[in-house]
């Protein structure tokens, strides 16, 4: 985790940018948080996008029992078309980056509010090291603790989640964690899955502005 939040550092001075609002969608998340608790002169505020507190085993099962619980027939007839069009054995005989963007366009009915919906273009051009997404988001961000060093972070955190995020622990998940934070709000998109900056963009950069707004 250090070397990614000194990643982040660096490319603010790069820039030549003061303090920032630092922002992480899904695994991403972390890395806001984190940066904003070694760096808290130069982070102003933190947003976390379709998060849970970690990445577990423990929470996968937690996001399974969610999705088991409030999927309605529509989503479940959405995700078994999607297992039939996109078979274990052609994910098996694609090159592991590819592997990974296909299961992830199988997996809409966890991912996104429409269990329909064909991510395929918003992954056009983006390039995927295996080896680091392995290890930080199969054991770095399994294994986290975002609760160490709370009590020194003062900024303001956003933490903003989708009603239909099957793909990570639901917003309840969050329960034990969020009396150790000083400055949390929590805003759940009844209308979003895992994305709900781009689901419900117009709510969200409302909600977010407008939070900003009365945190400055």
């Amino acid at each position: 985790m250090t070397l990614l939040v000194e990643d982040v550092e660096r490319l603010r001075r790069q820039l030549g940018l003061g303090r920032v609002v630092v922002m992480g969608h899904s695994g991403n998340a972390y890395m806001a948080l984190e940066y904003a608790k070694k760096y808290p002169e130069c982070a102003s505020h933190v947003v976390m996008i379709g998060i849970a507190p970690d990445l577990s085993q423990a929470s996968k099962e937690l996001a399974d029992q969610n999705y088991q619980a409030l999927a309605d027939d529509g989503r479940l007839a959405a995700e078994q078309q999607n297992m039939r069009a996109i078979s274990d054995e052609e994910l098996e005989a694609l090159p592991a980056d590819q592997a990974l963007v296909r299961g992830y366009v199988r997996n809409a009915a966890r991912v996104w509010y429409d269990p329909r919906f064909d991510c395929t273009p918003l992954w056009e051009g983006v390039t995927i090291n295996m080896d680091m997404f392995g290890y930080v988001w199969g054991k770095l961000f399994a294994e986290i603790d975002i609760t160490r060093g709370l009590e020194h972070l003062n900024c303001p955190v956003f933490l903003a989640l989708g009603r239909y995020d099957f793909i990570v622990a639901p917003p309840s998940s969050w329960d034990e964690v969020k009396a150790r934070f000083k400055n949390l709000t929590i805003r759940i998109f009844e209308r979003s899955g895992h994305t709900p900056q781009f689901e419900e963009p117009d709510l969200f950069d409302r909600e977010l502005l407008k939070w900003m707004k009365g945190t400055s």
